[in-house]
């Protein structure tokens, strides 16, 4: 339907302003990188996978790993988490995650309207403002607040895969991954146990709607997460903060 595939207020806005200082931003990294690292750079840190090679995404959708190189919780988790700990080192908390949010929402501005980091944008910030407040809530508050916000802002976004995959998967990580921490064998090592605990939750979480959606479903992204995500944290964290620097 041509009515559920309009731009939103926000994205005209954005389009015609933030976005074009991103463009020629973008302009100045492609002009120094070779066509192959620049198409990685700029899907993980923009969202744009326009100029990756064809062969090149397929082989990640094969292994389970295509999240990687779309703009998500977890690009904005390192991200905030990154900010965070920088301002950390010379402030206290409350200031730390302030800064942090406000750093972080510099940095959304400048990516395509993408439910699943936008999500996490809100859940960060949500987080951050009980934090400062000196209150506390449940995860699961702060995850249906985020998604009421969205859809305010485009109620059209109840309709995009990323927005209905990001929510399933991350309300299934909060409902329990927890629980199946306690069950995991006591001898694996916790950096390994929560991986393994966060894959799966997400996983069985999407399980029924990527099947009916895409008639298969990567069981092999089971093991590659694992392997891959920390590394892939340790990657993007070092480029980012190179790219800054």
């Amino acid at each position: 339907l041509p009515k559920k595939t309009h731009l939103s207020w926000y994205d005209k806005f954005m389009s015609e302003t933030i976005w074009l200082w991103r463009d020629k931003i973008l302009s100045v990294f492609k002009s120094s990188m070779s066509d192959q690292s620049f198409g990685f750079f700029s899907s993980i840190f923009f969202g744009s996978k326009t100029e990756l090679d064809e062969s090149v995404l397929q082989e990640f959708r094969d292994s389970g790993l295509i999240h990687l190189l779309a703009i998500s919780g977890l690009h904005i988790g390192f991200i905030g988490a990154i900010f965070f700990k920088f301002f950390s080192l010379f402030l206290s908390k409350t200031k730390s995650y302030i800064l942090s949010v406000l750093f972080l929402y510099l940095y959304v501005l400048l990516l395509p309207s993408q439910p699943s980091a936008l999500r996490a944008a809100f859940m960060y910030s949500i987080t951050a403002f009980f934090f400062v407040m000196g209150n506390r809530t449940l995860s699961v508050t702060i995850l249906s607040f985020s998604a009421i916000v969205l859809l305010f802002i485009n109620p059209y976004y109840i309709y995009n895969l990323g927005f209905q995959f990001s929510y399933l998967a991350t309300l299934g990580i909060i409902l329990f991954n927890k629980d199946l921490g306690r069950l995991l064998p006591k001898f694996i090592p916790g950096r390994i146990k929560d991986s393994l605990s966060v894959t799966f939750c997400a996983f069985v979480s999407i399980f029924l709607l990527q099947w009916a959606i895409f008639g298969r479903v990567p069981l092999f992204s089971l093991i590659t997460s694992v392997v891959f995500v920390p590394l892939f944290e340790l990657l993007f964290s070092s480029l980012f903060i190179t790219t800054i620097v």
